[in-house]
């Protein structure tokens, strides 16, 4: 039954080859963007999911007009995030900004460039990065700590 099918298949596609053409390559162009739709997501999906609390994490970003044309980015005002802290307090547990850039560092006639990430105290109620050493508890007290 199948053999007669693949047949009857392949007699159409050899008699109607415009019209097999135009269909094949539509269900392949659907395929591929189904494919590519579930990769895309899943990649989404895929981040920080390691943390204990990652179902309530969020990261809030600022869209604006520039011009003809938009902008969306993730840098806020610095003083943002306390005063989320102090209107939103009921509804927020922790507020914590996060800061990447890059800095030069000189150790005697020696300097070298390496990647900063600047963060509040409260950064280890949020996220749960391991350390290798150290106590996350007390790892950001004061202001000068490097990790």
């Amino acid at each position: 039954m199948l053999r007669n099918y693949l047949t009857v298949a392949y007699r159409n596609l050899v008699r109607y080859k415009v019209y097999s053409a135009i269909n094949i390559t539509g269900l392949a162009i659907g395929i591929a963007f189904c494919i590519l739709t579930f990769l895309y997501i899943r990649h989404e999906w895929s981040f920080d999911a390691f943390h204990e609390k990652a179902d309530r994490i969020y990261r809030i970003y600022n869209k604006g007009e520039i011009g003809e044309g938009s902008d969306a980015s993730a840098y806020m005002p610095g003083p943002l995030a306390p005063a989320l802290a102090e209107s939103f307090s009921t509804q927020m547990q922790h507020v914590v900004r996060i800061f990447n850039t890059s800095r030069t560092f000189q150790y005697g006639d020696h300097s070298f460039q390496e990647r900063v990430i600047y963060v509040d105290p409260g950064f280890w109620d949020v996220f749960s990065f391991p350390l290798i050493k150290g106590d996350p508890a007390t790892a950001l007290n004061r202001k000068d700590t490097i990790i």
